[in-house]
């Protein structure tokens, strides 16, 4: 969560007390996987490392002299060479990027993104909170709801909304009840969209 929030490599100690470095992988502002370097131990403080990791092993019930040998497993690295490693991990990321070794399953997050969409019609719905949510700039958000959608992002939650809206309205539920329902927080703006939408008010739908 820390790389995903700070978009560059973080290192990390684990809640085994074990050194670990991770760099996010990102395509178009979105954050895609992660490239992983664990299991490593400060030299520095290495004798104070090996202790604190066998004592936090303790906790989970493993007898010290059995965590004693798995750490002596563990390479024992400088500070700089966890760095150096940091940036060659760093590297990597970029260029499983650029040699397109990774890619978004688009089919996967617009079906994704249209059913948070359609889930959440009935609270607010914008671009901030969608970028949130799905790891999107602003902008590769909008580029990305034109490609799976046909339209801006904002403009496809009005779409559906007014879609859901004509769903309730001919299955018989009220006006007042349908606004609130599709995201409307105000009556007589939701009456306004709809016609503008349908070229119908809301009360001539339901009544047709």
């Amino acid at each position: 969560m820390r790389a995903k929030k700070l978009r560059k490599p973080h290192i990390y100690t684990c809640h085994a007390g074990i050194t670990e470095a991770i760099t996010p992988i990102q395509i178009g502002g979105g954050v895609l996987g992660y490239a992983i370097l664990a299991h490593m131990l400060s030299a520095e403080d290495y004798a104070e490392a090996v202790n604190r990791a066998c004592t936090l092993a303790e906790g989970y019930g493993v007898p010290r002299a059995k965590s004693l040998i798995a750490v002596s497993d563990i390479s024992k690295c400088t500070m700089a060479e966890i760095n150096a490693a940091v940036r060659l991990l760093d590297a990597v990321s970029s260029y499983v990027y650029i040699s397109n070794l990774a890619q978004w399953r688009n089919d996967d997050i617009s079906a994704s993104l249209d059913r948070f969409i359609r889930d959440n019609l009935s609270e607010t719905l914008n671009s901030r909170i969608i970028c949130s949510r799905f790891n999107f700039s602003r902008s590769s958000l909008y580029q990305f709801s034109l490609r799976a959608f046909g339209m801006g992002i904002m403009q496809y939650i009005s779409f559906c909304r007014i879609e859901r809206a004509k769903e309730l309205l001919s299955s018989g539920e009220s006006i007042a009840r349908t606004a609130e329902l599709c995201g409307f927080s105000e009556y007589n703006y939701f009456c306004k969209m709809f016609k503008k939408s349908t070229g119908y008010s809301p009360s001539d739908f339901k009544n047709k």
